[in-house]
């Protein structure tokens, strides 16, 4: 009798930490889901964000501003700050949210500076800014014929 019960411990053992496996298993599907929802909606903020950032200001100059991802997260976590700023045209108080931004980095930008110039040297001309291949000189010399 006591291997009976001890069989049944086992199986009701066996079957409980198959519902806790089961219950673990759901828990992280839901957390996993949650962290992708939660990404995809910082993802929107981020770019309706810096779609706002990139308008035109009232001089026709695009903004260089983008957002501060780091401490925007950072913020998310602890709460967005909230000022009050007075409104001339309605007389009251308007209250804005603040979030961080960073001065957008010229790699993402048109550049400035002109192209770098190729310094190889032609192996049929010798002269600098072109190859064998594509020398002017080699693509219309004729050989001479001793005749």
């Amino acid at each position: 009798m006591a291997t009976k019960d001890c069989g049944d411990d086992i199986r009701r053992l066996s079957e409980a930490m198959d519902v806790l496996a089961k219950l673990v298993l759901e828990q992280r599907q839901e957390g996993g889901s949650l962290q992708l929802e939660y990404q995809r909606k910082i993802d929107a903020l981020d770019r309706f964000i810096n779609m706002i950032l990139r308008l035109p200001k009232k001089d026709g100059e695009i903004g260089d501003w983008e957002l501060d991802k780091m401490h925007f997260a950072g913020m998310l976590r602890d709460g967005i700050e909230i000022i009050e700023r007075p409104d001339k045209k309605l007389a009251c108080n308007r209250k804005y949210a603040l979030v961080p931004v960073v001065e957008r980095s010229n790699a993402a930008g048109k550049s400035t500076g002109k192209k770098k110039k190729n310094k190889i040297a032609c192996s049929f001309c010798s002269e600098i800014g072109h190859t064998r291949a594509k020398c002017p000189k080699r693509i219309v010399y004729v050989p001479q014929r001793d005749s």
